[in-house]
């Protein structure tokens, strides 16, 4: 195992080495640079393995930077529909080819025919049962939608739902295109496993209602929300520390163009009188959650400089302040400060760590911004 702390070709301006004290016998940790927290995840990687995906191939055909660059949006456009949840999840399987048509299911039992289940004419692929099937082409263009679906010629589905969706002008009418898809595929395997035929107007009709009726209730449980948050919500104040305490509030600010970080710190007694105050810039830091870190690390500094033996350190990095707590796992990117801090905090009579929400925290903020300003 590598100590990086030991290594000649670290450089003396790392902002992790301003403070010697960082204790040398900490080990490096194995990182996942994808994930806010530096650990592995399989949603992660399904994230990386789906833009892959599409950078490659689009439902088997080779992809060009015209037809990369169209569809490799399509899924978020499916999270943000307001229908069923259900419907989000057939759309995206819908998107990836992920359906059981006929073609689909050859694919894993050559014995099952591949034709249409509504015509019988031709091979039941996502293309043709949603938008080259007769059955399909009548329901769009009767819908509220008055779509032509043959109007792109033969192209995978998912291009084909990317260059219709974007031509909608209304969320109405986003969403209603997913519950028609929806629906045909109700019809299909209706059709399929009843024997029952569904006409293009019940089809429209069954759609129109389902969409309208989630609508209804969506608007109806956000007012209710909406009654609650304001009933509930409470107002918080920033408060003076009790007697024979020094409360330091701290938060840090970024100029990523620059590539530097400041803190701004501001120190308050049980009259809520400001007794001290001062600002310390980081440089080559362009990540939040290590600013705030850094800052909560220079504000135990400075207390020890001051003399103080009894304090309280405010922050609004929620992360940090639970880090330094022991109420969470504390990320890598940070653990070496924070393990640093909570020692150096250790030094102090009373040390309590606190989390306070920005509008509460806005004098250390300012005094954070303020020291941004050049020159640098």
């Amino acid at each position: 195992m590598i100590n990086c702390l030991k290594d000649p070709w670290l450089p003396t301006n790392y902002p992790f080495m301003v403070n010697p004290s960082i204790d040398p016998s900490l080990n490096d940790k194995l990182i996942w640079s994808f994930t806010k927290n530096v650990r592995y995840s399989v949603k992660s990687r399904y994230h990386i393995a789906s833009q892959l995906l599409l950078s490659t191939s689009v439902n088997g055909h080779s992809s060009t930077t015209n037809l990369s660059s169209t569809a490799e949006n399509f899924l978020s456009r499916v999270w943000g529909l307001k229908v069923p949840p259900k419907i989000r999840i057939f759309m995206w399987k819908l998107l990836l080819n992920k359906i059981p048509v006929g073609m689909n299911l050859q694919v894993r039992c050559p014995s099952i025919p591949s034709t249409c289940r509504i015509c019988g004419l031709f091979e039941e692929s996502v293309e043709h049962l949603f938008y080259s099937c007769f059955l399909a082409k009548s329901i769009w263009f009767h819908s509220e939608l008055m779509l032509r679906s043959d109007c792109f010629g033969q192209i995978p589905f998912n291009v084909w739902w990317v260059k219709v969706f974007d031509g909608l002008t209304t969320p109405f009418q986003r969403n209603l295109m997913a519950v028609i898809c929806w629906r045909i595929w109700i019809a299909r395997n209706d059709k399929c496993f009843n024997n029952s035929e569904w006409t293009v107007s019940e089809v429209n009709s069954r759609a129109l209602a389902q969409l309208h009726e989630f609508s209804s209730a969506h608007v109806l449980n956000n007012q209710s929300s909406a009654i609650v948050n304001r009933s509930t919500r409470q107002v918080q104040r920033w408060r003076p520390p009790p007697p024979g305490m020094i409360k330091i509030n701290f938060d840090a600010a970024l100029s990523i163009s620059n590539r530097i970080a400041a803190v701004g710190l501001v120190c308050s007694n049980s009259s809520g009188y400001i007794t001290y105050s001062c600002s310390h810039r980081f440089p080559g830091i362009v990540s939040p959650e290590i600013a705030e870190a850094l800052g909560m690390r220079h504000v135990i500094m400075i207390a020890s400089q001051l003399g103080l033996k009894n304090i309280i350190i405010e922050g609004d990095c929620l992360n940090v302040i639970s880090a330094s707590q022991g109420k969470k796992d504390i990320p890598s990117t940070i653990d070496v400060i924070i393990f640093d801090t909570v020692r150096l905090s250790s030094s102090f009579i009373s040390c309590d760590f606190a989390y306070v929400k920005r509008m509460s925290n806005w004098m250390a903020h300012e005094v954070a911004k303020k020291s941004l300003k050049p020159p640098f």
